[in-house]
Order: C-alpha cells, then sequence, then structure tokens
C-alpha cells in the first residue's frame, strides 16, 4: 500500500490553509493584487556564509545555469538544474533545484539544494555533485507540480533550511525562482512599466546574485542599451509582487550602461565599473 511521503503530508497540512488566507496570492511570491501604492525595501536576511575575502568571483548567467547536467564524483549523470531560488532581500541563491534522472529517485520529484554543493569540474562540462547525501534529498524534496506552491510556504522551506543547517530566512522575505525574474517586468515608482529584466548574472562562489540586466521600454528610454543593476536597486511594491526600480527617468542618461561585450567578460576585475544602484 503506497504511504504519502513526509514531504508530501506536509505540504498538504501547510498549503492548504495558507492557500485559502491568502486567496488571490501570486502563486510564487504570496502576494496580493493590490495596486501599487507605494514602494518598500525588500527585506534583508542571513542566509548562506558570505564568501571569504580569498574566494574568487565567478560570474555565469542564470540562464546558462538553468538546464547545466549534473554528475556524481564517479562521472555518471545524475540530472540537471532545473532552477535556481533568489532570496530577493539578500539576492542569494538560497537554493538550486535539482530534478534527477528517472531511476535514482523514485517518483516525479524536484530536490533543493545548496548551490554551494555544486563544484565545476577542469576539463568537464557540468557541474559536479561529489558529496550527495539521498537523506538530506529526501528531506528536500517536493513533487514537480508542487514546487511553485512550495516556494511561498514558510514552514517547508524552514524544513529545507534545517536539512542543510542553514538560517533560516526573515520574516516577510520572499523567495523567488530565477526562471521567472528572467524577463519579469519592471515597473517605476509611478507604478508604469518601464522594461523587463533581460538576465540575472550570479556569482557562484558567493551563491549570490551579483546583478540583474535590465532592458528599458523604448516608450520609457530611447534606445537599445542595457543597464546593470544590483538586486538591491529594486523595491516590492506593497501589497503586490511587482518590482519597482526607484530611479527618475532623467538619472538614466548619465547612468553606466552594460554593453553586449560585456556578456564574454563577466568576470573582468572592473565589473564595479558598470554595475548601478539606483538613487533612493
Amino acid at each position: 500500500m503506497h504511504m504519502p511521503s513526509p514531504v508530501s503530508r506536509l505540504l498538504k497540512q501547510a498549503l492548504l490553509p495558507s492557500i485559502l488566507v491568502a486567496a488571490g496570492v501570486v502563486q510564487a511570491a504570496g502576494s496580493s493584487t493590490a495596486p501599487v501604492t507605494a514602494a518598500q525595501p525588500v527585506p534583508d536576511r542571513k542566509s548562506m556564509p558570505a564568501a571569504s575575502a580569498t574566494t574568487k568571483y565567478h560570474a555565469t548567467r542564470a540562464s546558462k545555469l538553468i538546464g547545466t547536467k549534473v554528475h556524481s564524483a564517479d562521472d555518471k549523470s545524475l540530472g540537471k538544474i532545473k532552477d535556481l531560488i533568489v532570496d530577493m532581500g539578500s539576492g542569494d541563491i538560497r537554493y538550486a533545484v535539482l530534478q534527477f534522472d528517472p531511476g535514482i529517485f523514485k517518483g516525479d520529484k524536484v530536490f533543493a539544494m545548496p548551490l554551494r554543493d555544486l563544484q565545476t569540474t577542469p576539463g568537464k562540462d557540468g557541474l559536479l555533485y561529489a558529496n550527495m547525501s539521498r537523506e538530506r534529498l529526501e528531506k528536500a524534496a517536493v513533487e514537480r507540480t508542487d514546487w511553485t506552491r512550495a516556494l511561498s510556504n514558510r514552514q517547508f522551506l524552514e524544513g529545507v533550511d534545517r536539512a542543510y543547517g542553514l538560517e533560516p530566512p526573515a520574516e516577510g522575505a520572499r523567495s523567488l525562482p530565477a526562471s521567472k525574474l528572467i524577463g519579469k517586468h519592471i515597473k517605476s515608482r509611478e507604478g508604469k512599466g518601464i522594461g523587463k529584466i533581460k538576465e540575472l548574472v550570479v556569482d557562484t562562489s558567493a551563491s549570490k546574485v551579483a546583478y540583474a540586466v535590465l532592458g528599458f521600454d523604448p516608450s520609457f528610454f530611447s534606445g537599445t542599451k542595457l543597464f546593470a543593476f544590483s538586486l538591491a536597486s529594486f523595491t516590492r511594491a506593497e501589497d503586490k509582487d511587482d518590482l519597482v526600480l526607484n530611479v527618475d527617468k532623467s538619472k538614466i542618461q548619465a547612468m553606466k550602461d552594460f554593453k553586449e561585450e560585456r556578456w564574454a567578460h563577466l568576470n573582468d576585475p572592473d565589473r564595479a565599473a558598470y554595475i548601478n544602484t539606483a538613487p533612493r
């Protein structure tokens, strides 16, 4: 007789009340559909340990990480990265979501794990998962169709934090999939659409979003330039899932643009020269 897993029981117990209470909630962020009237800073939190001063900065595009193959220490294929979970307060990559190859785990599940547990291997494609723990992964598993809902359930995510010995986020923190942030429309302080996020650049050595690359709509800014902003430059609209860039249109002309050739040189030491911080 098939018995539901502990994670499945937890989700059934914890998700249903939150869904009923939060009618009209946006799935990934747990926010209402009230109009944008004000903006508030996205709350900060502490999660994964920060990289040490000797850790080398290593940047890559989030869209390239998603879909990257993962292999074991004995070079066997394990699966691929399905998504990255971003803490909107700190910019931490809270978890990578792994989709394992058929036959490794039972059922159609995805598994959360710290990005720092994945390593690059010189001369090989993909990422190495050398210290795979089935026990920890089972505690961080969820049915694939439930993953988006699980993101908005604090009880479930805190259980995953405990499985990996990580500090839970601050009260009110929001976690969003990188796949939903890439292409996400951004609004001005007045609530008007101004453009969208073209890409997230991830510092894999620190498991953190280094910056977001934003493209403005032609109606807001003439030309096709891209601009890099730290994640702290965006605020979350009060009572809504919208992200707001707090910058006056008149100041954009003076900002540093992100040139197309930068994509091939993300690890150049001059990166601070083109990352903007929106004035408050």
